[in-house]
């Protein structure tokens, strides 16, 4: 019982249902948001593979954190995750082109959360 043991732990356990990558919805970025900004410490964020923490995460820094795709995308791969949804509908692998934004702290996995600078 994971909620159960992250809760002996003094932790708060905020589960957030994601069936796999291709679930995740506008409302699921909104409540990993509050459980952010409801925190009163660091947060973790994860999965069984971190496909689904990864994505989430990535569509998390686009939307509240105004990091392009392409840099959202490169700190997603580097927690692995995976491919694109819709790849196993078109039968190949899926890339994204690198936009021509310059190298930032984001692409370097640290984002600027509620004022402090913290690594991801």
């Amino acid at each position: 019982d994971e909620a159960a043991f992250v809760r002996q732990l003094g932790m708060n356990y905020v589960h957030i249902p994601l069936r796999n990558i291709a679930s995740i919805k506008r409302d699921d970025v909104e409540a990993l948001h509050l459980a952010i900004q409801n925190s009163e410490g660091s947060v973790l964020l994860h999965c069984t593979v971190a496909w689904r923490a990864s994505h989430l995460w990535a569509a998390y820094l686009v939307a509240h954190h105004d990091v392009s795709v392409p840099q959202a995308v490169a700190v997603g791969k580097a927690m692995n995750m995976g491919g694109f949804p819709f790849a196993e509908f078109l039968g190949r692998t899926v890339t994204l082109e690198g936009d021509k934004t310059p190298r930032s702290k984001e692409t370097e996995m640290a984002v600027e959360v509620e004022g402090e600078a913290e690594q991801r």
